[in-house]
C-alpha cells in the first residue's frame, strides 16, 4: 500500500499537482511502519515500548550502517551498507513515546528498506559533527529551496533567531535539520 502511495505522490508532483502530492505524502507518513535495529528489537531491553505493535517481520535497511557508542545507532552509509532489523506496524502514540525516548540526536525519518518499501527509522545525527552542508543536504532531500532564499532564511530566523546558516551554532544547525526532517520547518 505504501509503495503505491509513493508512486502516486511522485506522479502528482511530477505532473504539477503539488498540493495533491503533499496530501498523499501526508498519508504515507501517517501509515509507514517502524524499522528497529537496536534496543527496541525483540528480546532487547526496550522492546516493551513496542507493546501492542504488530510485528511485520525482519528486513534490512540499505545505504545505512550501524555504529555503537553509548547505544546502537545508524548513520547514512554507502550503497553497499545495510543494517538488519525488524519492522513493526505502530500507532502514533507509540511513535511519540519513542521520539521522546530517542532524544534530540536521533531523528525519525522515512527510509528505504531492502525490498524497496518505506519505513520510519531513527537515524543518528550527532550535534558535534553537524556542518552547514548537512542542512543543505537535508533541504535538498526535502525539496526545499535554500540558496539565497528569503523564505528559507525567514524560517530559520523564526526557529533559532538567525537567518544565515554560517552564523549558527552546531545546536542551531541541528534544530534546523531536525525541523526539515520532521517536516516542522
Amino acid at each position: 500500500m505504501i509503495n503505491r502511495l509513493i508512486a502516486l505522490a511522485n506522479y502528482l508532483d511530477e505532473s504539477g499537482f503539488k498540493k495533491e502530492a503533499d496530501r498523499v505524502n501526508a498519508l504515507i507518513k501517517d501509515n509507514a511502519p517502524l524499522f528497529v535495529y537496536g534496543t527496541l528489537r525483540k528480546g532487547e531491553k526496550n522492546h516493551k515500548m513496542l507493546e501492542g505493535a504488530k510485528s511485520l517481520g525482519e528486513l534490512a535497511l540499505r545505504s545505512f550502517r550501524r555504529v555503537d557508542g553509548d547505544g546502537p545507532a545508524i548513520i547514512p552509509g554507502d550503497k553497499n551498507d545495510s543494517v538488519d532489523g525488524e519492522l513493526y506496524d505502530v500507532d502514533l502514540k507509540i511513535l511519540k513515546e519513542i521520539d521522546e525516548y530517542e532524544g534530540e540526536e536521533y531523528i525519525r525519518e522515512l527510509v528505504e528498506l531492502e525490498d524497496g518499501s518505506k519505513a520510519y527509522a531513527y537515524v543518528y545525527f550527532p550535534i558535534e559533527k553537524i556542518k552547514v552542508g548537512d542542512v543543505h543536504d537535508a533541504a535538498d532531500a526535502a525539496k526545499i529551496k535554500w540558496d539565497d532564499n528569503e523564505e528559507f532564511m525567514n524560517r530559520t530566523e523564526k526557529l533559532v533567531g538567525e537567518k544565515h546558516l554560517d552564523d549558527m551554532t552546531k545546536e542551531e544547525l541541528h534544530t534546523i535539520i531536525r525541523a526539515i526532517k520532521t517536516e516542522s520547518f
